[in-house]
């Protein structure tokens, strides 16, 4: 693996960051300046309609886009309006600089890409639990 390296896990209400001791390049030095090397780094997740809730979750699938940098979730079971609980379909994305920037903020770097239920004559992204 070539950079910095960052894991990422979301369970028990935290998103956790680690990054690795590689040299990073310029532009994420400046994105995740104050991040620790070798030490992990656990950040608050938002509440419900505001990302994916902190209050349990399971079988999210996450990709990241190397273009715009974030991170885009779709599927998988956790907290939201009264019975859509399981089998999640909107798409969230979630850019770690942005959250690292403003860790007071639940919420912070988090953006609904597509709603549970999307406009009427609209392609629904591939339902559920996919993201290609």
């Amino acid at each position: 693996m070539t950079g910095r390296s960052l894991a990422f896990l979301a369970s028990v209400g935290a998103l956790v960051l680690c990054a690795g001791s590689q040299p990073r390049p310029a532009a994420t030095a400046t994105a995740l300046a104050g991040l620790p090397s070798n030490t992990f780094v656990a950040l608050e997740l938002p509440g419900p309609g505001q990302g994916i809730p902190g209050m349990g979750m399971k079988h999210v699938t996450w990709v990241h886009n190397p273009v715009d940098k974030r991170l885009y979730a779709v599927g998988g079971d956790y907290s939201g309006e009264s019975f859509q609980q399981s089998y999640r379909q909107e798409t969230w994305s979630l850019s770690l600089a942005e959250r690292w920037a403003n860790r007071m903020d639940r919420a912070a770097g988090w953006r609904l890409e597509y709603p549970y239920c999307g406009p009427a004559g609209q392609v629904q992204p591939k339902h559920p639990d996919s993201n290609s």
